[in-house]
């Protein structure tokens, strides 16, 4: 059976903070007038991939994000999501962050989960990953789940990371599934999300502003943890998580 995760319930509205009560501000443009302002921006490397002797860890380092993906007990994850605040900068932002954001009774990701009736949010057990592929910088995976109810397909290439979920017996793509971002209960000042609304999510760390693009799929609070994080869920069995504008 799933690994079961106790829902608590918690009232919020969903164009706030989840970590520190802060509101995102517009950014204002700035001019000299008579004087155009230019940036070069550094070439962006190529991206690397690398797999454990296992085979039951991928870790994606592109020009935009990194990406650590980690099967655990049949548990998949991205344990570590980092990316750039700009062309060149280095991965430093966190979108999910394992060292910082876990505790000892609660281990930090971005977790594969389904929501069963009368019993809450629950990580999809997996089989070991198959049909891998390390193109040119990317990464492309496929793998079921345990029971044969789902198999997903995924995708990572320098600004994107492309996941569908499929009917394994059809072919047809399935929406019973979701990412949710899941942080041991006591970080929750520490998490740097300001806004979340369905197409992204703003954080800022440092003084420096930075988002996640989301589509297709969307993003929504998940008020049946604590604390609440964000959960994304499929459009027509597939999200796409964006991180080069």
């Amino acid at each position: 059976m799933c690994s079961r995760f106790l829902p608590l319930a918690v009232a919020i509205a969903a164009a706030v903070s989840c970590g520190r009560g802060r509101a995102v501000a517009a950014a204002e443009e700035t001019s000299v007038p008579g004087k155009i302002q230019t940036e070069e921006a550094a070439p962006a490397a190529p991206a690397t991939v690398s797999v454990s002797d296992d085979g039951h860890r991928f870790l994606f380092d592109g020009p935009y994000y990194s990406a650590d993906l980690v099967w655990n007990e049949g548990q998949v994850s991205f344990c570590d999501m980092h990316i750039c605040h700009g062309p060149g900068s280095p991965k430093d932002l966190p979108v999910m962050d394992s060292k910082l954001w876990s505790g000892p009774q609660r281990q930090a990701g971005i977790y594969f989960m389904e929501s069963i009736p009368g019993v809450g949010l629950n990580i999809i057990k997996c089989k070991d990953p198959r049909n891998e592929d390390k193109g040119e910088g990317s990464l492309s995976l496929e793998w079921d789940d345990q029971y044969g109810y789902r198999s997903f397909r995924m995708k990572m290439d320098d600004g994107t990371v492309n996941i569908e979920g499929y009917d394994p017996a059809s072919g047809q793509p399935i929406d019973n599934w979701f990412l949710s971002l899941v942080t041991a209960r006591e970080k929750g000042n520490d998490l740097p999300f300001t806004v979340i609304v369905p197409e992204r999510v703003n954080s800022i760390v440092g003084g420096r502003e930075y988002h996640l693009g989301i589509g297709p799929g969307k993003a929504a609070l998940n008020t049946e943890d604590t604390p609440p994080v964000f959960n994304i869920y499929p459009e027509n069995g597939v999200i796409t998580l964006i991180f080069k504008d």
